[in-house]
Order: structure tokens, then C-alpha cells, then sequence
């Protein structure tokens, strides 16, 4: 028959539990630890990630606001221009009718 004899299948056994021990009580537990330090490195690139965007956002918000006080403050100075573009040219022909 095919089947090996009971002692080679026994030890075989035997070593089969033996490397399952070692294998579950050492090389597991770094296994563990690798990837629970890759974990909290994911976990904390995500959460820098997330701080970043909120500035990025807190910092774009600023920017507009300051933008739309730009285009106010400059309606505001050519509406003043025009008034005194127009208030000279009144006097000017004021002055040129006299």
C-alpha cells in the first residue's frame, strides 16, 4: 500500500505540533506587532490628513472673505473716482462757461 508506516506518521504529527507551537507563540506575536504598528501609522497619516484638509479649508474660507473684501474696497474707490471725476468736470465747465 501507499500509506506510510504509523511511526512516520506519528512523529510527523509530533512535529507538526511542535512548529505550530513556535509558530503561534513566536513568529505570531511579531507578525501582531508589525502590523499593529502599521496600523497606527495608516491611523495617523489619516488623522494628519484630515487636520491638513480642514486647515486647507479654514485657509481657503479666509481667502475668499479677504478676496471679497478686495472687490469692495476696490468698488468702493472707483465709485469715489467717478464722484470726483464728475465734480471736476462740473467745475471745469463751470469754469468754462464763466
Amino acid at each position: 500500500m501507499l500509506l506510510p508506516h504509523t511511526y512516520d506518521i506519528v512523529w510527523s504529527l509530533v512535529i507538526g505540533v511542535i512548529v505550530g507551537l513556535v509558530f503561534y507563540r513566536y513568529v505570531l506575536p511579531k507578525f501582531q506587532a508589525v502590523l499593529d504598528e502599521r496600523t497606527a501609522t495608516i491611523e495617523g497619516g489619516i488623522a494628519q490628513a484630515e487636520k491638513a484638509q480642514e486647515e486647507a479649508a479654514e485657509a481657503l474660507k479666509e481667502y475668499h472673505q479677504q478676496l471679497a473684501e478686495a472687490r469692495a474696497a476696490a468698488a468702493k474707490t472707483r465709485e469715489e473716482a467717478r464722484a470726483e471725476g464728475t465734480a471736476i468736470i462740473a467745475e471745469l465747465r463751470t469754469k468754462a462757461q464763466d
